[in-house]
C-alpha cells in the first residue's frame, strides 16, 4: 500500500493538505535619489526606509493597487489627506470654506511632522490645484517639490 499523505498542520482547515513553502524574500532595494524605481508591494517598506536614508520624500504611484497602499498606510498610522473628500466638502457640498479646509490640511501636515508619521495624500482618481491650499501660514508649496 502507498504511504499516507502527510497530515495538514493543526491550524489548517480540514482537507487543506500540506502547506506550501513561503515565497522567497524580495531582492534588496537599491536605487539612487535621482532615479525613480518601480517596486513590488513586498519591497515597499525597504524602499521607504531607503528613501529615508537618502533623505528623500517618496512619491508613490499605486497603479491600481490603491486600496492595498491605503491599508498599508493606515497600519503605519499615517496622517491621511483625502483629496476626493476635500473636493467634495469644499467644491461640491460647500459644507466647509476654502479657508477652513486650508487650515484643516495644514493641521494634518503639522500633525504628521510633529509626531514623525507619514503624510498620506490620497489622490485616488482626483486632481487638485494645490495652489489654493498652499499659502502663507498654510501648507507650503515646497512640500510638492
Amino acid at each position: 500500500t502507498p504511504p499516507a499523505p502527510p497530515a495538514p498542520p493543526p491550524f489548517a482547515p480540514p482537507g487543506a493538505g500540506p502547506r506550501k513553502p513561503a515565497p522567497p524574500p524580495p531582492p534588496p532595494v537599491e536605487f539612487t535619489p535621482e532615479q525613480p524605481r518601480c517596486v513590488q508591494f513586498r519591497q515597499l517598506l525597504p524602499a521607504l526606509e531607503r528613501a529615508q536614508e537618502l533623505q528623500r520624500t517618496p512619491l508613490l504611484i499605486c497603479n491600481g493597487k490603491e486600496d492595498i497602499i491605503c491599508t498599508f498606510f493606515s497600519y503605519m498610522n499615517a496622517v491621511p489627506i483625502d483629496v476626493k473628500e476635500l473636493i467634495n466638502e469644499v467644491l461640491v457640498k460647500k459644507s466647509i470654506s476654502l479657508e477652513a479646509m486650508r487650515d484643516k490640511v495644514r493641521q494634518k501636515a503639522v500633525k504628521a511632522l510633529k509626531y514623525g508619521r507619514p503624510l498620506h495624500i490620497r489622490l485616488s482618481t482626483a486632481s487638485l490645484d494645490w495652489s489654493q491650499y498652499c499659502c502663507e501660514g498654510g501648507l507650503p508649496l515646497d512640500i510638492f517639490c
